[in-house]
């Protein structure tokens, strides 16, 4: 039998890989090749786009191979290149056999310096607080401005950044992805269109770039004689900018959360859900944040970066620990000799995204390398807290800390995460851009086989309009990052919980499971508590079947009651398939519920349902909650006991609907100035059971 499978691409500064996953995003192997890049006079480095054209095809059917070697016959449904911003190629013109006219300028290559200063003063003047970016020779402009001065008339020719002109080349409609479009400096955040005061500083025309689609509409199908016969039929889309992309392929899809992509360049990427006015972009863009489009649609992000991670090689280095041994000792000691946040007598700067050089001031006696270590990694803390700072002063707090990258494989770089950053997790999935992409690529199939398409290049309109194509929802991103059906489950809590906090794993039904042996789920995927079946009664309390008590009453918790809080109605389901009176209880809250003041808060994701459920083979649903029935809102403060009421009731109601039963977990927590009070004891031959409730009593 065939097997359907998706390509993640992602082009990378350092190196190319693509992903192979099914399309239900389970990985089944990858390849890589490094990205091969010129250098000129010790400083400018570029490379030719026929190169990574020929690079990145081989790599898709070295790919392909790979994954029948793995499946056996395989077809691939579809394929989405993510990759760098900002570098791309000029072509001469806005048809398929349209020649590059220029190398690919790498993103980071200084041309264009020279030629930012000399744009005109409106446009140097309104730049940050129009396109939401630093004025800078990396964006596409900069570069654009330096081709002109080569003596490129701009006027006919068209841009195509880089993941859109391999999608190109592979037989995709000319378009641009919002995400790279809101990195070229020529769109305006205002209006989402082309800035007119930008084309006219180039001597451009609005067709210098297409129209514009979002990431994972279907851009057309593989095909043509360069594109090889294994690929053809694909569905072909463009994912977009790496960094967002990383983030969704870590499972950070929702809004106000902030994903620490943690390797040897450091990006901070915060996800808001509406745009930003024109004085904050401007704000944010005076202190190196950019404030542009997600990759997933009614999202925008803000982009920080710093250099931490720069320094603390360069430190290893310094140390002679840059070798796996003697960086592991080095870790062990930072973890035991971490009793303070920051050692005296030593001091590290240099990890502001704009410097990178490694200075180190030590004023006092006894300084030992674990010393310096840890005042490395309380430097990028700090310059990572700024940047983070600066973007709550204007968007608020964040709900939520996803990190991933090479440094996180270190103990105390964890610890430092963990104390800097709301409510950490820790992203163990090592191909996040390439799966994040396979994510959109699983969209496309969809949209291809329902024949919805970017339209032909004639027809499509003038450039830079976006076309009316959604992307992939939230929930549909969601589904497929955080689903049930994975080779490795991506969320780890930190190794600094204590023993029964710590994730067990085991086998059951061929299906990795996770779970915490207390409190509730790491990340929504199905599991069963105790590395067992989870009986699920499916009676109600009074003896009818699939009675609900979503939840329990205040005096049962020893909490005085709030009267204008009601419980939820009470509701019937079917016994489990075969009449038996148990099942597989299934967890459904999201992994990520947010806090209001130190206080949890409760929500629900509509993709993680009743139906949801049951396609995981479970026969209930399990909600965990955390209420406390006597808590009464201050003025101004949300109402965190109704929030929780009203999800009860939508779970409860959902459940009724699909005709199985619900549980919901409360977990009672401590207000402030409350501590908690640790379960009593029960005397020996006592028949008197302890409460289930962990309750709270003021200090």
């Amino acid at each position: 039998m065939t097997r359907d499978i998706l390509l993640g691409v992602d082009v990378g500064t350092s190196d190319s890989k693509v992903l192979v996953t099914t399309r239900d995003g389970q990985e089944v192997t990858s390849v890589a090749t490094p990205t091969r890049w010129r250098t000129h006079a010790g400083a400018l480095t570029d490379t030719e786009p026929q190169t990574l054209v020929d690079d990145v095809v081989a790599l898709l059917r070295r790919a392909v191979e790979a994954g029948a070697d793995a499946l056996g016959p395989v077809r691939v449904a579809g394929i989405a290149v993510t990759g760098m911003a900002e570098a791309g190629v000029l072509l001469d013109g806005p048809t398929r056999g349209a020649r590059p006219l220029h190398p690919v300028i790498a993103w980071f290559d200084p041309r264009g310096e020279d030629e930012v200063r000399r744009l005109p003063e409106e446009l140097v003047t309104r730049f940050q607080g129009t396109t939401g970016l630093p004025l800078s020779p990396l964006a596409t402009i900069a570069k654009l401005a330096w081709m002109r001065v080569q003596g490129t008339d701009l006027a006919g020719c068209r841009w195509l950044n880089v993941p859109e002109y391999l999608v190109h080349r592979l037989g995709g409609q000319m378009a641009t992805e919002m995400s790279l479009l809101a990195r070229t400096g020529l769109l305006d955040q205002d209006t989402e269109r082309l800035w007119p005061v930008a084309l006219d500083a180039l001597g451009a025309t609005a067709d210098l770039l297409p129209p514009a689609a979002r990431a994972g509409v279907c851009w057309g199908v593989a095909g043509g004689d360069d594109v090889p016969a294994e690929l053809h039929g694909a569905a072909l889309t463009v994912a977009g900018h790496d960094h967002p992309v990383a983030a969704v392929g870590c499972g950070v899809v929702g809004p106000e959360e902030v994903f620490d992509s943690f390797g040897t360049a450091e990006a901070l990427v915060r996800t808001v859900s509406t745009p930003l006015a024109r004085d904050a972009r401007e704000r944010l863009a005076q202190a190196n944040i950019n404030s542009v489009h997600h990759v997933l649609e009614g999202r925008r992000l803000l982009l920080a970066g710093t250099k931490a991670g720069l320094l603390m090689r360069r430190t290893l280095q310094l140390l002679g620990a840059a070798e796996p041994a003697a960086r592991a000792r080095l870790d062990e000691a930072a973890v035991a000799a971490d009793s303070i946040p920051r050692p005296d007598g030593v001091r590290v700067t240099g990890a502001d995204n704009s410097d990178g050089a490694l200075r180190v001031v030590v004023d006092a006696d006894g300084v030992d390398p674990t010393a310096l270590w840890l005042a490395t990694l309380a430097h990028g803390v700090d310059e990572a807290g700024l940047a983070l700072a600066r973007m709550e002063s204007e968007v608020g707090p964040a709900s939520g800390a996803t990190v991933a990258g090479g440094w996180t494989r270190m103990q105390s770089v964890r610890r430092a995460k963990e104390r800097s950053l709301p409510d950490v997790r820790f992203s163990d999935r090592t191909q996040a851009g390439a799966f994040g992409a396979a994510m959109f690529a699983a969209f496309a199939a969809e949209q291809s086989e329902r024949g919805v398409r970017v339209p032909d290049d004639a027809t499509a309109g003038r450039g830079g309009v976006p076309l009316d194509l959604p992307g992939p929802s939230q929930q549909y991103a969601a589904v497929f990052t955080r689903g049930a059906h994975r080779t490795a489950a991506p969320w780890r809590r930190s190794p600094y919980e204590s023993r029964e906090d710590r994730p067990v794993r085991h086998r059951h039904h061929r299906r990795d499971i996770r779970h915490r042996r207390h409190g509730p789920a790491q990340h929504p995927q199905a599991h069963v508590r105790r590395g067992r079946h989870r009986r699920c009664d499916a009676r109600g309390a009074d003896g009818d079947q699939g009675g609900h008590r979503p939840v329990a009453e205040p005096e049962r918790l020893r909490l005085p009651a709030r009267p204008d809080l009601r419980r939820a109605g009470a509701g019937r389901a079917a016994r489990p398939a075969g009449g038996s009176s148990f099942g597989v209880l299934v967890a459904a809250e999201p992994s990520d519920r947010g806090t209001f003041n130190g206080e949890p808060r409760t929500h629900r994701d509509p993709a993680l349902n009743a139906e949801w459920v049951r396609r995981q083979g479970g026969h209930a649903v399990k909600f965990l909650v955390q209420l406390r029935a006597d808590r009464r809102p201050g003025a101004g403060e949300p109402d965190i006991s109704a929030e929780v009421l009203e999800v009860v009731r939508e779970v409860v109601e959902d459940c009724r609907a699909a005709g199985i039963p619900s549980v919901i977990e409360n977990l009672i927590y401590p207000l402030a100035g409350e501590q908690p009070r640790r379960r009593s004891s029960v005397p020996t031959g006592s028949s008197k059971r302890p409460s289930p409730s962990t309750s709270c009593v003021p200090t």
